[in-house]
C-alpha cells in the first residue's frame, strides 16, 4: 500500500479539482491511502470530507508560505507519503521544496492540467525542470507546449487523458430531460458547452457560433453549464448579440451525466 498526498491551493470546483477526487477514488480502492492537503474553505476539501478522506487544512496563501512550508515538511516526516503529486502553482512551490529537502524523500510529481502557457523564466523551470521527478499532462498538448516552449526533457513527462466514469456516462441509464425544466418542447435541438466559465476556455466563440447557427437553424437552443468569473462578461455578450432568446445559462450543475445525455 502506498501514502499518496495530493496538494491543492485551488478554492473552486472544476475539471481540475474533479479530477483529484475521482482518482483518489479509485487509488482507494486500490488499497492505497490517500490524503487531501488543501484549503479547508476550497470545494475539494469539503467534498474529499464528505467522501471520507483524510483532509488536511493548509491555506497555501503567499503570507503563509514560511508557515506552511514548516507545516508541510512536518507532515511529510509524519505521514511518510511514498508519493506527492501537487497540482497548482502555489501548493507546487511550497510542497515541492518541503518534499525536496525533507530527511523523507518522496517521489514528487507536478501535475499540469492547464494548456495556458508556462512562463519561460527560472521560476518556471524550477517548478518543472528540477524540483519535481515527474510531470504528468492532463493532454498531449500540454506534454509538447512543455517539450517545446519550456525545454522540458520528454522522458520527464507522461500524458495521461482524464477518464470519464462509465458507471455515470452509460447509455444504458435512465437520465432527465433538461427541456422539461427549461420549458422546452422535447424535440428541440440543443447544443451545449460544459465547463468553468473563464477566459481560455472559448465561450465567445460558442456563443459567435451560435449566432450564425440560429440564422439557418431557427428551433435550435444552445447552453452554456458552469459557472466562474467570466460570467458578467458572457452576460454582456449574448446581450449585445442579441442571443438571449436562445442561450441559456444554468450555471453550476452537479448532474452533468444529464445535461450531456440531452
Amino acid at each position: 500500500m502506498w501514502t499518496i498526498f495530493h496538494t491543492e491551493a485551488s478554492l473552486g470546483w472544476g475539471g481540475q479539482e474533479i479530477r483529484i477526487l475521482s482518482e483518489s477514488m479509485g487509488m482507494r480502492e486500490r488499497g492505497h491511502r490517500i490524503i487531501i492537503i488543501a484549503p479547508s474553505s476550497s470545494f475539494l476539501s469539503k467534498k474529499a470530507d464528505q467522501q471520507g478522506f483524510e483532509v488536511i487544512p493548509v491555506s497555501f496563501e503567499r503570507k503563509d508560505h514560511l508557515l506552511n512550508y514548516f507545516k508541510i515538511l512536518k507532515l511529510i516526516e509524519d505521514k511518510k507519503p511514498n508519493f506527492i503529486n501537487t497540482h497548482s502553482s502555489k501548493d507546487s512551490w511550497v510542497v515541492s521544496l518541503a518534499a525536496r529537502f525533507s530527511k523523507y524523500k518522496p517521489f514528487l510529481i507536478r501535475t499540469r492540467h492547464l494548456s495556458t502557457p508556462v512562463a519561460q523564466n527560472v521560476m518556471g523551470s524550477l517548478i518543472y525542470k528540477w524540483l519535481p521527478h515527474k510531470i504528468i499532462t492532463t493532454g498531449k498538448t500540454i506534454k509538447k507546449q512543455l517539450i517545446e516552449r519550456n525545454s522540458v526533457s520528454a522522458d520527464k513527462i507522461t500524458s495521461i487523458p482524464t477518464g470519464i466514469d462509465l458507471n455515470l456516462f452509460s447509455p444504458n441509464n435512465t437520465y432527465k430531460n433538461i427541456r422539461n425544466e427549461l420549458s422546452l418542447p422535447d424535440q428541440t435541438p440543443l447544443v451545449g458547452m460544459v465547463s468553468v466559465l473563464r477566459s481560455w476556455k472559448g465561450h465567445n466563440y460558442f456563443i459567435e457560433a451560435a449566432g450564425l447557427i440560429s440564422q439557418k437553424l431557427h428551433d435550435v437552443k444552445f447552453l452554456i453549464v458552469g459557472d466562474g468569473p467570466q460570467k458578467e462578461n458572457l452576460n454582456r455578450l449574448i446581450k449585445e448579440k442579441e442571443l438571449s432568446d436562445i442561450i441559456f445559462f444554468t450555471g453550476h450543475r452537479d448532474d452533468v451525466p444529464n445535461i450531456m445525455a440531452s
